[in-house]
């Protein structure tokens, strides 16, 4: 559902919530403007053209969804190493071998 508010500078701003998406905004000189974009937003809404998020997902501590450190992809590279019983190989290797043949 759409909803306009007119701020102190004179624009309009159109304010378009949805359960299970962003709140959308933006700001237009006269009314109509923003109800005419608010009309076409909640319209590829409806037709799903516009994507849902992960609202309320637990953020990790820098902002992502999951937290993945350096220290992260190595044990889970020795872990796949072991399942796949390949011994010895180190998570450089690869790229090693393909500077090697630039």
């Amino acid at each position: 559902m759409a909803t306009f508010r007119k701020r102190s500078s004179g624009s309009w701003q159109a304010r378009i919530q949805r359960k299970g998406y962003p709140d959308i905004t933006k700001s237009f000189k006269t009314r109509s403007e923003a109800a005419e974009w608010a009309r076409k937003v909640e319209h590829e809404l409806v037709l799903g053209l516009i994507p849902k998020v992960l609202k309320g997902t637990p953020r990790a501590s820098q902002g992502l969804v999951f937290d993945i450190t350096p220290h992260a992809i190595s044990v889970a590279f020795i872990r796949a190493c072991k399942r796949a019983g390949i011994a010895g190989l180190r998570c450089g290797d690869q790229a090693e071998k393909w500077n090697d043949h630039a």
